[in-house]
């Protein structure tokens, strides 16, 4: 290749070893044909080519010395940007510009909640309330009111709080019978509502222990019409049973001669020792209802179009023939309801409690 260079005719000067691009130079084609073919002086977008400016795009072969330019916009660079030269021959040709860099990874997502749902710490939702603002040993405000406590105490309390916060809900009930230690939340303008879910951070040293149940999520309101007059209120909870620690969601209501008493109960272990994440749902429009643990889905107290899946009434007290007619929530409560005998006094902590017309899901870890 050198040996043509030295002896090149005229008519092909602009690659001669000292030529730098004379006049009568040929301006290169938009598109060079690429790797050795293209004959271009003010170099294509091709791969290379002969040439003396160099080409903007891919490797220029060697002839007056340029090693070619780095390509052309984005591409990948050349062997040289600017070229080096051979026996003083024309420059490389001009760096292409570079490339737009790749887009950033996007941030990783906060870990979803079971089931779907994103995990939302308390102080990023509408309606959730961590009881730090109140005065220990107090009652809390904001959207509380209605605080039954028939032998059993309810206050603000330090001695633990999920999270990393300083404070909680203690709810304390005494052993005996239909013990109560709970509180009305006022809906923040989401009551009443067709649908409604409730969500409660709980810690237990040991589940309650006795004979019977109890509810600790109460949704409750009118079903004069949906039960064509069998009953007139009726309220959905989510609980426990005292024979077992186990979960157990309870349906009933005020009725004519008589009390609606229905109830699920699954084999679901309610945790102890540690902070669980308690969801329930309710849908009065399609009269069904959910709970979750620690955002698993408790699949044996659920019901579907006001037939529960294993659920039974008190014989005597199921006036809609076993059919779960669910209110437009009016009212909702948080706190122990004991039914029936407590033999030891019980003891929880609540905290990050939240109501919403969608699903809520459970703080990370």
């Amino acid at each position: 290749m050198h040996k043509f260079a030295y002896s090149c005719p005229a008519i092909f000067v602009c690659m001669l070893v000292a030529c730098t691009g004379g006049n009568d130079a040929k301006t290169g084609t938009s598109d060079g044909e690429g790797g050795t073919g293209g004959e271009q002086d003010s170099g294509g977008n091709g791969e290379g080519g002969q040439s003396v400016s160099g080409g903007n795009g891919g490797k220029a072969a060697v002839v007056t010395g340029g090693n070619g330019g780095s390509t052309a916009t984005g591409g990948t660079a050349g062997m040289s940007t600017g070229g080096a030269t051979n026996n003083a021959g024309g420059s490389g040709g001009s760096a292409g510009s570079a490339g737009k860099p790749g887009g950033t990874g996007g941030a990783p997502s906060a870990g979803g909640a079971p089931g779907g749902t994103v995990a939302v710490e308390c102080s990023k939702l509408a309606n959730c309330d961590t009881f730090e603002s109140y005065t220990t040993a107090g009652k809390p405000a904001g959207p509380w009111t209605g605080f039954e406590t028939p032998g059993g105490t309810l206050a603000v309390d330090e001695t633990r709080g999920f999270g990393g916060s300083k404070k909680s809900i203690k709810i304390t009930v005494n052993p005996g019978g239909d013990m109560t230690a709970r509180m009305r939340h006022m809906g923040s303008g989401l009551l009443p509502a067709d649908e409604l879910y409730m969500r409660m951070m709980v810690w237990m040293d040991a589940p309650p222990k006795g004979s019977g149940h109890w509810n600790w999520m109460w949704g409750e309101g009118n079903v004069s019409q949906k039960s064509g007059g069998k009953l007139s209120d009726a309220f959905i909870a989510s609980g426990g049973n005292l024979n077992g620690g186990t979960t157990w969601m309870l349906y009933g209501g005020g009725a004519s001669g008589g009390y609606q008493d229905c109830w699920a109960q699954a084999q679901t272990k309610l945790p102890v020792g540690r902070w669980a994440c308690y969801e329930f749902h309710q849908n009065s429009k399609t009269n069904s209802g959910d709970s979750w643990i620690d955002g698993k889905l408790d699949e044996i107290v659920g019901f579907q179009d006001a037939q529960p899946l294993t659920g039974q009434c008190l014989p005597g007290n199921n006036f809609t023939n076993g059919l779960w007619y669910i209110p437009k929530v009016e009212k909702a409560f948080f706190g122990w309801k004991m039914y029936h005998t407590l033999s030891g006094t019980a003891t929880a902590w609540l905290d990050d409690i939240a109501i919403s017309t969608k699903r809520i899901g459970c703080p990370a870890p």
